[in-house]
């Protein structure tokens, strides 16, 4: 059609030239494309081909659109480069179910920080719901509840924000802090390069009083009972085997022995009408439940339930009932790098990771944020007093196989009343121990601040529990006594996986 149309023109054109006036011509020809033209509109060829030209624009304005989107997104890429860092962050764990991050929906510490470094724009969506893409780490693991002045976390992140810790922390809670931004060497790993950890422990003096004598939040501890505390806590430094100190480890485990580099405890001071003290202990590592351990038995003998000679004893093989302090007062103060500072700290490039640097900020925010929270918690649920009632209970003496079973039982039970009183951990807290043993770096337990799971009373324990006003019958019976040790072993092997990590 459009060829004919073209034919025809050209040639009735001619045919006018040849016999009109140029002017003539002229006139016929320009009335004649006139026709053609709007015959040409109405033709289906050239409707098909205009549709083709406005498809090809709009894909054209699609691709152009998507090579924009594309730049932008590399821009954004761009803007992201990573570099690794380590965040100095103090916190107050109340209301939390603890630092890491779980797979159930709880409120934790990292949930927050991670939000917030997205919030700011140093890490993608992508690395807040996968932060292992941005080798996430944390130094120390702290549960349900615990404090924290000097923890670390380690990651890649960008950094184009010069004043970062100001932004973040406009997005984050006022009892969440980042103290520094520290850049670090590309390997660094602030749980495997930590060489040293500190605590505290803080405890209301009532807590040293002789057991016979009835005290009140009123109480004032005499000087002497002070540097009987300090003389105590002093044998524990050194290296020694802690296996009556934690549980799930057997007596001649290589990773029993740990190495106190000090345990101090400092002067008296009052708040709220209550004396306190704080206790603080430096070490390589710990292991579950150690330090509430270590200052429990220190309670027990300035209190009179026990002698000093207990303590030589827990060194030993035998298995030794140790009670366990509440894990209300305890707090991270500090993590050490003493190596890492050493080879890096001065070659002018990195930073020392020193939280000597940023002592003042982190008083401070102990001050405001956590040990307000720790009296409180103290004056109001009473968990100290009426941890202290449960001292006589313990014989603080050798266990004999043919109880451990009935032993552990109890202890659990015991254990599950005072939490549930003061915050006790949710099932979603349970944690493998093998866990909690990969976190100070030397596959180490970390001590921790919750409480084990009460175990349900399996078929073997509810015959043990039946049986045990028969325990001298059972003795007399050695392959009765050599079963129910076999028995015993097997349910500790069994309790191994359903511990809760405390910090």
């Amino acid at each position: 059609m459009l060829k004919h149309w073209i034919h025809l023109l050209r040639g009735y054109s001619k045919h006018l030239i040849k016999f009109q006036t140029p002017k003539m011509s002229e006139s016929v020809v320009t009335d004649v494309k006139k026709v053609v033209t709007q015959e040409l509109a109405s033709s289906p060829e050239v409707t098909g081909q205009k549709r083709k030209l406005e498809n090809e624009d709009v894909a054209s304005s699609s691709k152009k659109e998507k090579i924009d989107h594309d730049a932008e997104d590399n821009k954004d890429s761009a803007t992201l480069k990573r570099k690794k860092v380590a965040l100095l962050i103090s916190y107050s764990g109340k209301g939390y179910f603890g630092l890491q991050m779980q797979k159930t929906q709880v409120p934790t510490i990292e949930g927050v920080i991670v939000k917030a470094l997205h919030d700011v724009g140093v890490i993608s969506q992508e690395d807040a719901d996968t932060p292992q893409k941005v080798r996430f780490q944390r130094a120390a693991r702290t549960d349900k509840g615990v404090s924290a002045a000097g923890n670390i976390v380690s990651l890649k992140m960008s950094v184009h924000l010069e004043n970062f810790l100001e932004e973040i922390s406009q997005v984050l809670p006022q009892h969440i802090k980042v103290q520094a931004c520290i850049r670090t060497t590309k390997g660094f790993d602030c749980k495997n390069y930590c060489d040293g950890r500190t605590y505290s422990y803080l405890t209301p003096t009532f807590a040293f009083a002789p057991h016979k004598l009835a005290v009140t939040e009123r109480y004032r501890v005499p000087g002497d009972t002070i540097e009987r505390v300090r003389e105590l806590i002093k044998r524990f430094e050194g290296t020694h085997n802690f296996h009556n100190f934690t549980s799930g480890l057997k007596p001649n485990e290589a990773k029993a022995k740990r190495y106190i580099i000090s345990f101090k405890c400092g002067e008296p001071f009052v708040r709220d009408d209550i004396e306190f003290v704080q206790l603080t202990v430096r070490g390589q590592s710990f292991m579950l439940h150690q330090i509430r351990k270590m200052i429990g038995i220190t309670m027990a003998i300035v209190r009179g339930h026990c002698g000093e000679e207990v303590i030589d004893k827990t060194y030993s093989l035998i298995k030794v009932d140790v009670p366990k302090a509440p894990g209300s007062g305890l707090l991270l103060e500090e993590l050490h790098y003493q190596n890492y500072n050493k080879r890096y700290g001065n070659d002018g490039v990195h930073q020392s990771l020193d939280a000597a640097i940023y002592r003042e900020a982190i008083d401070q925010f102990k001050e405001e944020y956590i040990y307000p929270e720790m009296i409180r918690s103290e004056k109001e649920e009473r968990s100290m007093m009426t941890w202290l009632n449960t001292l006589e209970n313990h014989d603080y003496d050798e266990i004999p196989a043919e109880k451990l079973l009935n032993w552990k039982y109890n202890e659990n039970k015991e254990e599950g009343k005072n939490e549930n009183s003061t915050n006790s951990p949710e099932p979603s807290e349970l944690k493998d121990i093998k866990d909690s043993s990969s976190e100070n770096g030397n596959k180490d337990q970390v001590d921790s601040n919750n409480t084990e799971k009460v175990p349900e009373e399996s078929t073997t324990d509810k015959d043990m529990a039946q049986s045990s006003d028969n325990v001298k019958d059972m003795a007399q019976s050695s392959e009765n006594v050599k079963d129910t040790v076999q028995s015993s072993d097997n349910v500790k092997d069994t309790d191994k996986g359903n511990k809760m990590e405390v910090s």
